[in-house]
């Protein structure tokens, strides 16, 4: 179980942001029995049908139906036991469809009729996949992105119940899993998501009737979180980002082409799933962490909002600001460039102090790659590794992870297509890539920063923040402590 857990828990950190609460548009009903996350769910004659997930110890098969009218759930046939699945449903059946079953991602389809209560297999969809995002268009069941075992997809699959046969689409432009995705004028909209390497907001669509994908406004960061679709709007609730669970609802207007916030769920968790019911979302399950799995179900009813948002867009943040000096390193007398951002003072190019477990191949331009441990004890007096929460506060400050990157990296020095990089910032972000202790290697020199946060993961893994030369995202990664990054010292 602990590859279920390696899989589904790759990145499980985010910073709860602390905003007003507007109680009276969010209500609590009955809990979910089998708390449980990474399950998938499907509404049908008015009722909530969740199946699948996993509950800290197993992996499930478990059907659980909630009926809004009684405020109670009842219990349906189990199906094959897996977590990371998705659902549709097509003609008052529900198609549960991929997921992982503790060992490999599968592609299983299995199909419920509430009428027989009974499940029937249908044809495999040809890519197994799990964490992927799913959504019903015109009677078929439209497949995307996700997670093969150890590959990342962007693979665009679909299935047609009338013929009992899967098709393939074109691939969505951002390969990605741990995203979400809802259905508006027939058209799937795929939103955030995660690489391997960083977390995304990107808004990707695709119409069936041009066999095309375009690219929307990015949203807020974000991965394994639920999405639903209310009166022609997108809605996209909890997740993950940083380091905890988020309680975040963020909503997508396709005639503004704009996001906007709505009051924050109650409860904070990633894993969950949702679905719509009389114009309200229902979101249920999921949790803060592996071990604390949730069966909560909260309800969100638009017609009681009053439309506050807690946020502008994320186009509507202060320009940039940025003084440029210098620092001297007494320890071995290197001076080095500094800027302030906001009201931080960090360090404009990479600490290149030698310590106990540092390596470098061209110092003078990337600077010393350290492990963790090294590299919570390189700063030199008067600075410090920053903590998550301070590179939080820079990214924010510089517009948000889908386009502070271009504004962090320096126009040169990176690999061709440096995209999006004006430095704007001041940072000079430079791609120092990472070094691997045990094989020797230097990697992605070139082509990717890594910079470390004083913040870990747990005793084997800490997330550096990265940037690539191929977008102008930033985002987190997830890397052993004994691997060499980047350090950017900030002042105390």
């Amino acid at each position: 179980m602990k590859k279920v857990l390696s899989i589904f828990v790759l990145f499980w950190f985010s910073l709860i942001l602390a905003y007003p609460s507007f109680a009276e548009t969010w209500t609590t009903s009955a809990a979910m029995p089998t708390a449980r996350y990474g399950f998938a769910t499907g509404v049908i004659g008015g009722k909530l049908y969740a199946v699948g997930g996993y509950d800290s110890e197993h992996v499930l098969g478990t059907l659980e139906i909630y009926s809004p009218a009684t405020n109670t759930w009842t219990t349906g046939p189990n199906m094959r036991a897996r977590v990371g699945l998705n659902a549709g449903v097509i003609g008052s059946k529900l198609y549960a469809v991929g997921g992982y079953d503790g060992k490999h991602a599968l592609g299983t389809l299995e199909i419920y009729n509430p009428a027989t209560n009974t499940w029937t297999t249908g044809a495999a969809m040809p890519t197994a996949r799990s964490c992927f995002a799913a959504g019903v268009i015109n009677g078929k069941l439209y497949a995307v992105g996700g997670l093969n075992d150890s590959h990342v997809l962007n693979t665009l699959e679909i299935y047609d119940p009338a013929t009992n046969e899967w098709t393939t689409g074109p691939d969505m432009p951002t390969g990605r899993w741990a995203l979400a995705a809802g259905v508006i004028n027939g058209k799937l909209y795929a939103i955030g998501g995660y690489d391997g390497k960083l977390v995304f907001g990107t808004l990707e669509i695709y119409d069936p009737a041009t066999n095309e994908w375009t690219t929307g406004p990015d949203m807020r960061a974000c991965v394994s979180f639920a999405a639903g679709v209310i009166a022609g709007k997108l809605y996209a609730v909890g997740g993950l980002r940083n380091s905890g669970a988020e309680n975040t609802l963020q909503i997508y207007d396709p005639t503004t082409n704009e996001w906007t916030t709505g009051p924050d769920m109650p409860t904070g968790r990633q894993g969950l799933d949702a679905g719509v019911i009389g114009g309200k979302l229902y979101t249920m399950g999921g949790g803060s962490d592996d071990k604390h799995v949730l069966g909560t179900l909260e309800i969100y009813n638009p017609a009681t909002n009053d439309g506050k948002s807690r946020f502008e867009a994320q186009s509507r943040f202060p320009k940039p600001e940025n003084t440029i000096g210098t620092m001297t390193d007494l320890r071995d007398g290197k001076t080095y460039k500094t800027v302030k951002i906001g009201n931080q003072t960090w360090m404009a190019e990479n600490l290149n102090y030698y310590a106990r477990n540092s390596w470098c191949n061209k110092c003078e331009i990337y600077g010393q790659l350290y492990t963790y441990e090294s590299a919570l004890n390189a700063s030199p007096s008067g600075w410090h590794l920053p903590s998550d929460q301070e590179w939080s506060t820079l990214i924010d400050y510089l517009g948000g992870e889908a386009v502070a990157g271009g504004k962090l990296k320096a126009t040169t020095g990176w690999n061709s297509p440096n995209t999006e990089a004006t430095n704007s910032s001041g940072f000079s972000a430079l791609p120092g890539g990472y070094f691997i202790d045990f094989s020797g290697q230097f990697v992605e020199e070139g082509s990717d920063a890594n910079f470390w946060t004083r913040t870990p993961l747990d005793y084997q893994y800490a997330c550096p923040y990265g940037l690539g030369h191929d977008n102008g995202k930033v985002g987190r990664g997830k890397f052993y402590r004994r691997f060499g990054c980047s350090v950017r010292c900030v002042k105390d």
